[in-house]
């Protein structure tokens, strides 16, 4: 099974080399010293899958504490820290969930809800919702999970997303394998429940096809809650094609279609942060670009995030003032790095964190996640995957906000 995830999605890869003599002229990487790396588990994941993808959200602020969850190889945990050093102790908040990508969370500023699916065939994709403990060392579940798509005994999901908009609601965005396990054709497919109380009840008009079916690609689709009330999605067509998005109000329903990417790609390559009405995405393998919607449905110009290198998942926050963070993978530099930008606005590249002899993990560039925006004392928090295997390192590393002098 996991042989056959890598090689679905490692075809990003051979995208990059067309790109690979254009580093050469990229600025030398800023080490600012100002980051804190640590030691959050040790994982048996294969390939080192333990917090994959970004677009699955597990690194959260919740009650004043930064919550971490990943993968150990067996069950999904988590573990918490007020300062991005000391950790409390770990626990368990899925059991069986051997990768990081079975499951994904969102919190509303009250409640964590969580997504997951084991993948299997005829594994139905789950629904919970939850207070976080204040001490960080649990989690109240207002009760078991609920089926919140009923997959057919010879279909199956893969890398579910979730998000809770203005009201409350969940939404919960996946792929749907109408073939089998990883057997074309697939679509990319979003759920919502009517309901805002933690009963799960899907509304009507849902479940709903984003993308008519694909048969060589992954189309992979995210979306994010807009302040409004609304919501926003993208995915990727079949083939190579342009990343494209849809905008959703409960007064118009499924907006048209918007291109988002000036050039083609193939795979889910992006991820996406919400800032008020403002959507923030980063997209692409090797090079990675940015580009940003306003409040009024208009797109900013194509910037470069960085011309090769890049991993094909990054992982994007929103620091507002029209600006976001984007954060990649160096596979071969064997590095994590980062950087600054907007519509009119690129700061330097900065180092995150240098792997050394261990390596980043994997041969995808995947296993990576991150906070969505600055909280607490923290300008960004990311959970990444080193060394090579069988046994896996899961760290932690933590920027602090800047000081008024800086």
């Amino acid at each position: 099974m996991a042989a056959r995830e890598i090689r679905a999605c490692s075809l990003w890869l051979s995208s990059a080399l067309a790109v690979a003599l254009a580093g050469c002229f990229e600025a030398p990487i800023v080490d600012r010293g100002d980051v804190r790396v640590v030691e959050l588990a040790s994982s048996t994941a294969t390939e080192g899958w333990a917090v994959n993808y970004p677009k699955q959200r597990k690194v959260l602020f919740m009650r004043g504490r930064l919550w971490l969850f990943y993968s150990d190889g067996r069950d999904l945990l988590a573990r918490t820290t007020l300062d991005g050093e000391t950790l409390s102790a770990p626990f368990v908040v899925r059991e069986e969930a051997v990768f990081g990508h079975r499951c994904a969370f969102a919190y509303d500023g009250a409640s964590l809800h969580s997504a997951c699916c084991l993948a299997l065939p005829g594994a139905d994709v789950f629904y919970r919702r939850g207070v976080p403990s204040e001490d960080g060392l649990s989690i109240a579940w207002d009760g078991d999970e609920q089926i919140a798509f009923d997959v057919p005994d010879a279909q199956s999901v893969l890398y579910p997303k979730i998000l809770a908009d203005a009201s409350g609601r969940p939404w919960i965005a996946f792929m749907l394998f109408e073939g089998g396990f990883e057997t074309a054709p697939q679509r990319a497919m979003v759920v919502r429940s009517s309901r805002a109380d933690g009963v799960w009840a899907t509304a009507s008009g849902f479940p709903y096809a984003l993308s008519a079916p694909s048969f060589e690609t992954f189309p992979d689709p995210l979306g994010v809650a807009l302040a409004s009330g609304g919501t926003y999605w993208i995915w990727d067509p079949d083939g190579e094609s342009h990343y494209v998005g849809r905008a959703w109000t409960e007064e118009a329903g499924f907006g048209s279609e918007e291109q988002i990417s000036e050039g083609r790609h193939r795979h889910g390559l992006f991820d996406a942060v919400a800032d008020g009405d403002e959507v923030h995405v980063s997209y692409g393998g090797g090079a990675v670009h940015y580009r940003h919607r306003d409040p009024r449905g208009r797109w900013s110009s194509e910037r470069t995030v960085i011309s090769s290198d890049g991993s094909g998942h990054t992982s994007i926050a929103s620091l507002g003032d029209g600006r976001a963070l984007v954060t990649w993978l160096d596979v071969e530099g064997r590095r994590i790095v980062q950087r600054e930008i907007g519509a009119d606005f690129t700061g330097p590249a900065t180092l995150v964190l240098d792997a050394g002899s261990d390596g980043i993990s994997g041969r995808l560039g995947i296993n990576l996640n991150g906070l969505a925006a600055p909280a607490g004392a923290l300008r960004s928090a990311i959970t990444a995957t080193l060394g090579a295997g069988p046994t896996y390192r899961v760290v932690l590393a933590t920027r602090p906000e800047p000081s008024s002098d800086e």
